[in-house]
């Protein structure tokens, strides 16, 4: 006769002499990253940052940044780049594009073995007028995705 309990587990007895069954299941890999993947652009000094986690859309819909231009001329936005949950020595890169066309590349520091790549500082040159759009690329460190191209912010200089 055979009984089940919730679906869960099922005995085979026969008489006074009971056996029960089991398959092994392979052990679960565990995490390598404490948090999923993710990447950031945050304008220095004090600015909000801009965050694109790997299950977000690729490519996405881009965060708008406007900077207003002094009336000198032209004004470089500092920005910090980094992330965290991302595949160990991997690399995320934000590449910049004007009107579709590349026009620069920011490189972010190698993701340590806490899964997480710390902030590296750039530059943003732009006159009044301009208008760049920044896209992530990243290795994921949980999942082994590798996002390409998604639409993290847009810097319209004003």
């Amino acid at each position: 006769m055979i009984s089940c309990l919730l679906i869960l587990a099922c005995v085979l007895t026969m008489g006074a002499v009971g056996t029960t069954s089991a398959v092994a299941q392979p052990a679960a890999q565990p995490a390598v990253c404490a948090t999923p993947a993710y990447v950031h652009v945050r304008p220095l000094p004090n600015g909000a940052a801009t965050y694109r986690w790997e299950t977000d859309a690729v490519p996405g819909t881009a965060t708008t940044l406007r900077v207003d231009v002094p009336p000198e001329g032209d004004f470089v936005l500092y920005v910090a780049v980094g992330g965290g949950g991302l595949k160990p020595t991997s690399r995320p890169v934000w590449d910049i594009y004007e009107a579709g066309k590349p026009v620069g590349r920011m490189e972010g520091n190698p993701a340590g073995t806490d899964c997480g790549a710390p902030d590296r500082t750039y530059g943003i040159v732009g006159g009044e007028g301009d208008t760049y759009l920044i896209k992530a690329s990243y290795s994921t460190g949980n999942s082994g995705r590798t996002i390409t191209g998604q639409n993290h912010v847009t810097i319209s200089y004003v």
